[in-house]
């Protein structure tokens, strides 16, 4: 199979397995590479993409409704893709609300929106998902007083009082998680070289909206060069039309200082203790999935969907025979 054809049906094999079809633009964007930097070549240009694109359709092996494209036989999607976009974009005048309030959490120096909301796919029921990267040595209480802001104001994902340290505890009612914050996951600064590293984290890393802390991202970003060996169109920016220009907190600025000072070391080593608890004796840690508490991060993803995800990938790439 010719090079330009490997790279574009991979794309789509990729996002149709989260339902997602695509525009040209955005196949470019987002062209994959199943292997980081495993295939010697690239889509050179926007172009390209439409002319493949037209010859797939002729072959039967594409489909496309008003400029989306998909996998033959999947059209369906178009209705769907159009809907969950409409329904992420009204949620969110809710994170623009989470935000202004979360940037004032001692040691928080960035936030970005992750999950299907960044993706631009969400459904009525989606939660609000938010990446955090804390200070060095303060990622435990960051992530307590994170959880604590969050609580008191009604943002965070109802449940059992345990979801106080530990927020991926689902939701005891039908419903309870609409528009609730769910942050779960927090790297430090001196940590933030992702450890897992594949295709399906690339690309979640790389729908991150940074919202607040620029500055922060475009050193995570640099620090994860990596994932543009997945995604080598890509480009991430720190920057973007959603992200919040607020100054420095006046909170921060009033509370972090005695904590550097005066009791810092002792305060991280008893809300991590007091945490770690929690975090043993919840039943989701027996799930398997992706669990990491430790100093530098803290990754709660018990039901994580990346091997399933992965599976299905690599069959259909046979089937389409992309690979042997």
């Amino acid at each position: 199979m010719a090079p330009l054809r490997e790279l574009i049906l991979a794309t789509l094999v990729y996002h149709d397995i989260l339902n997602y079809p695509m525009t040209a633009w955005e196949i470019f964007r987002l062209q994959l590479q199943p292997e980081a930097q495993s295939v010697k070549c690239k889509v050179q240009s926007y172009g390209e993409v439409l002319a493949e694109m037209e010859t797939l359709k002729r072959d039967n092996v594409v489909g496309e409704r008003n400029g989306f494209y998909m996998l033959k036989g999947r059209e369906g999607l178009y209705e769907d893709r159009i809907l969950q976009t409409k329904i992420a974009e009204e949620k969110w005048h809710r994170v623009r609300g989470a935000i202004s309030l979360l940037r004032h959490v001692p040691f928080v120096r960035a936030l970005a929106l992750a999950g299907s909301i960044a993706m631009g796919a969400a459904k009525r029921g989606s939660d609000i998902d938010l990446f955090v990267i804390a200070e060095k040595n303060h990622i435990w209480t960051a992530r307590f007083f994170l959880t604590v802001f969050a609580m008191l104001s009604g943002k965070l994902r109802s449940g059992r009082i345990t979801k106080l340290f530990f927020p991926f505890v689902r939701g005891v009612r039908e419903g309870a998680s609409v528009d609730k914050l769910c942050v779960n996951h927090y790297v430090a600064t001196d940590a933030l070289l992702l450890k897992n590293q594949s295709l399906f984290t690339a690309s979640e890393y790389a729908r991150l909206v940074p919202l607040w802390g620029a500055e922060v991202f475009e050193k995570f970003f640099k620090a994860n060069e990596w994932i543009q060996g997945y995604f080598p169109n890509l480009v991430i920016a720190a920057e973007n039309r959603k992200a919040e220009q607020f100054s420095r907190s006046s909170i921060q600025r009033f509370f972090e200082p005695p904590f550097f000072r005066i009791c810092g070391v002792m305060a991280e080593k008893l809300l991590r203790a007091l945490q770690l608890a929690f975090i043993r004796k919840n039943p989701l840690t027996e799930l398997g999935g992706r669990i990491v508490a430790d100093d530098h991060e803290l990754a709660f993803h018990p039901e994580t969907p990346e091997p399933k995800i992965l599976d299905k990938f690599g069959k259909k790439m046979v089937e389409l025979g992309v690979l042997n």
